[in-house]
């Protein structure tokens, strides 16, 4: 989460901040992986049909995590993210609502002895959406 508000954070300053302000178009969310399984080389690609059910959002934590992360973290981080993925640019955040969002993520502090992790619980507890309720 650091690495990612800090990226936030350096796009912010090239947009918002630089003076002539400088857009990086070369940047793009879509991170190709031909090391992956066909199907698979385009990230957004991928992730997409994951974002719309709940229960494979574990599908798109990090591998290295092991699980050892805060349910509820991920699926705030995840909701961040598919505001960013969306299809048309202008329903996409700002990059300073984004650089918000992911550092309040990245300033939380997680322990696994008084956090549950992915997989000792089913995120009961998570806000439901108004199609869930």
């Amino acid at each position: 989460m650091k690495i990612a508000a800090g990226a936030a954070k350096g796009l912010e300053h090239l947009h918002d901040k630089a003076n002539p302000p400088v857009i990086y178009r070369d940047l793009k969310c879509s991170a190709i992986d031909n090391s992956r399984a066909a199907g698979e080389h385009n990230l957004v690609a991928w992730a997409r049909p994951l974002f719309k059910d709940r229960r494979k959002f574990a599908q798109m934590a990090d591998p290295l995590l092991h699980g050892q992360y805060p349910v509820r973290g991920l699926y705030q981080a995840l909701a961040v993210a598919a505001m960013c993925v969306q299809e048309q640019p202008n329903m996409r955040p700002l990059i300073a609502d984004v650089v918000t969002a992911l550092s309040y993520l990245a300033s939380q502090k997680y322990d696994p002895e008084t956090h549950p992790v992915q997989g000792s619980r089913t995120g009961s507890s998570t806000p439901r959406t108004r199609r869930e309720q």
